[in-house]
């Protein structure tokens, strides 16, 4: 497959562009800064952070409110409990303050309970190299546009397995929660299977999970011991997302598909989608990104 288009590797599709959805996925797909004159854009490049990081979290958006609960009890914080809403972006940006420089979050997580808000910021890691253990962590959850939300602020990073191995200990020794990609996958395949699907319909969407992942370059063991706890319980809506998910990864892992066929087969919108080269070339209005949107927020 020639990889033109931002929604030739997504495997979760926004169903409308006045969505968050669409407008998180925007935040990268619409940035200039992203695309390399030889290897094009982030999203297109295998083993890229960026492809990596959307692509897993956007498996996301067809789960429950707990699974930021989740990421933060195997991150080691305890205190997140009986999440009602959630929202979060990519790559938002802060421009410099008084107390931090200008930073950018992998992904920003603004998550509600019935006590308070929170924030969580994702720091995300997929190959092996140096790991900048100097920056002042706080500043990533410290500056003033965070302000607004009182409630607690973590950092969690993300990392391969090798960086894992290197500096999980330095990153919890200077304030920071450490996770695998292998956890994070965990988790997702966890609650796909506590989410009540029939027993086929489960089974056909954890064999497009997987054939997702494997073009994804994501190291780790991914656990194969979950646990069904329901059978054909799973809402209509529910039933509906996972339905759309599998016809449509289906035809994205094809190596023989383009991006005109493939758009045919998702919402009405990406017909109308240019490719990034275009995209790029005519500095297009729609073209722009707000680098500082807070997307993640929660009304």
């Amino acid at each position: 497959m020639q990889l033109t288009h931002w929604y030739q590797t997504i495997a979760v599709l926004p169903q409308a562009t006045n969505s968050v959805a669409y407008r998180r996925l925007a935040r990268i797909f619409r940035d200039r800064t992203r695309v390399g004159k030889q290897s094009g854009h982030e999203l297109v490049r295998t083993g890229h952070e960026t492809r990596v990081t959307v692509n897993i979290f956007e498996h996301f958006a067809l789960l429950r409110n707990s699974w930021v609960s989740r990421i933060a009890e195997a991150a080691g914080i305890a205190e997140i409990k009986d999440v009602t809403a959630v929202q979060w972006s990519y790559e938002f940006e802060t421009i410099r303050d008084e107390r931090w420089p200008k930073m950018i979050r992998d992904v920003t997580i603004h998550y509600r309970t019935p006590v308070s808000d929170g924030i969580i910021v994702i720091e995300t890691k997929v190959r092996p190299g140096a790991l900048d253990l100097s920056k002042d962590i706080s500043g990533y959850t410290g500056h003033q546009v965070f302000d607004a939300v009182k409630g607690p602020k973590y950092l969690v990073y993300v990392l391969d397995d090798a960086s894992f191995a290197l500096y999980a200990n330095d990153l919890r020794a200077a304030g920071s929660q450490v996770l695998r990609w292998s956890d994070i996958i965990g988790i997702q395949l966890q609650m796909f299977a506590e989410l009540g699907l029939s027993k086929s319909l489960l089974s056909d969407f954890l064999n497009v999970y997987r054939s997702v992942l494997a073009w994804l370059p994501v190291s780790g063991l991914v656990t194969t011991n979950i646990t069904v706890t329901a059978d054909n319980t799973a809402p209509p809506s529910v039933i509906k997302a996972i339905e759309d998910y599998i016809s449509w990864t289906r035809v994205l892992v094809n190596p023989q598909t383009h991006a005109v066929s493939l758009a045919s087969k998702g919402p009405e919108y990406l017909s109308s989608e240019i490719s990034f080269a275009d995209r790029m070339a005519l500095h297009i209005s729609d073209a722009r990104v707000n680098y500082t949107e807070a997307i993640w927020r929660l009304a």
